[in-house]
């Protein structure tokens, strides 16, 4: 009999919002400049925000890619038993 799986919407969940968290600190990081009007702890400040904001979506990536593997070994040990 083959079991059907549900679909897991927190893992997606957690690759999309990562996906955002990325692009947005891209973004961010594309735009930076230190020039008229911009103090140099307003650029690092930004430089900061962007580099969390990709650390997070990269954390977030790394958290749903190991819950899809516990997931398929799950399946496996369950298909061997």
């Amino acid at each position: 009999m083959v079991s059907r799986r549900k679909p897991n919407w927190k893992v997606a969940f957690l690759w999309v919002f990562g996906t955002i968290l990325i692009t947005f600190g891209a973004m961010i990081a594309g735009h930076l400049e230190q020039g008229l009007g911009v103090d140099e702890n307003e650029f690092l400040f930004g430089l900061a925000i962007a580099f969390f904001a990709i650390l997070l979506g990269g954390l977030l990536w790394i958290i749903a890619a190991s819950a899809i593997a516990i997931e398929i070994n799950k399946e496996k040990q369950a298909i061997h038993m």
